[in-house]
């Protein structure tokens, strides 16, 4: 199994998985150990293809991120956290798409699309930052107040069991990533041109890799793979994650209110509340 060479260390943290606001009795040495991420760029690949690829990854879709920053996009976008993904199904297609965002109805994202059954082992937490009218900062202590709704479960022996699992993301975190049978590619205009200006993206939850297909469904770009694993975990400021079924165990859905400093990872806003439009978005 060839392994590609880590580039720089990024500076960007691995987010904690705490999603409650600290307390008194947090112990102030369990904070996670930063992760060594790759900053390596794929650029100019054409039609490459490899038995597996296994490498460290932080993926950005620029829009609406600032380099550096805690992970999410700030006003849009939920964080979405994961122990361990496996997809061997045989159908694993990564491509940009043009697809609703809390301050743009049509921002670039990237899909992940995993046909058939993947499988999470360990924690599944989900959870979004909501700014709050500025009468809840009359609460003692609170200056910068926010409303965090989560969302945590926990796998049941064997792991979770996810039909159809589908992302859409501006960015991608985890330590490693590993693609099967993978091909980095672009496309000719004879597969994707259908004369629009929209023509680079696929539309949302049908896009197709294959240049036989319909052009309206094929992107600019995209990459494909027999099978889809993230070992280690990892964390994606994300639009939407759908699925046919999912099995969850020890549910924990809860909203809490503080101030925004007290939260673990609260996420950056780029975007403001009174800033909800797309011009906006590409000046952040």
């Amino acid at each position: 199994m060839p392994e590609f060479t880590r580039g720089d260390v990024s500076s960007i943290p691995r987010p904690e998985t705490r999603l409650r606001p600290e307390s008194e009795d947090d112990d102030e040495d369990d904070e996670p150990v930063r992760g060594e991420l790759s900053s390596r760029r794929f650029a100019a690949v054409l039609g490459v293809s490899t038995a597996v690829m296994v490498f460290a990854l932080t993926t950005f879709l620029g829009v609406g991120m600032v380099a550096g920053a805690m992970l999410g996009p700030g006003l849009g976008g939920f964080v979405a956290e994961f122990d361990d993904v496996s997809y061997t199904d045989g159908d694993a297609e990564i491509y940009p798409t043009l697809a609703e965002h809390a301050a743009c109805d049509d921002a670039p994202q990237l899909e992940v699309s995993l046909e058939g059954e993947t499988t999470l082992q360990g924690d599944v937490s989900f959870y979004k930052d909501l700014p709050l009218p500025d009468q809840f900062n009359a609460a003692d202590g609170i200056d910068d107040a926010m409303a965090r709704v989560a969302i945590q479960a926990a796998a049941p022996d064997g792991g979770i069991d996810v039909d159809d699992l589908d992302l859409r993301l501006t960015v991608l975190q985890a330590e490693t990533i590993e693609l099967g049978d993978s091909a980095v590619r672009e496309f000719g205009p004879d597969a994707y041109d259908d004369g629009s200006t929209n023509a680079s993206y696929s539309p949302t939850g049908e896009g197709s890799l294959d240049p036989s297909d319909d052009e309206t469904l094929v992107p600019e770009f995209g990459v494909d793979a027999t099978f889809f694993n993230l070992p280690d975990g990892g964390t994606a400021a994300a639009h939407q994650v759908s699925f046919s079924s999912i099995d969850l165990q020890d549910l924990d859905l809860f909203i809490a209110i503080d101030d925004r400093d007290s939260f673990a990872n609260p996420v950056e806003r780029v975007v403001e509340p009174t800033e909800r439009e797309c011009e906006a978005l590409a000046d952040s």
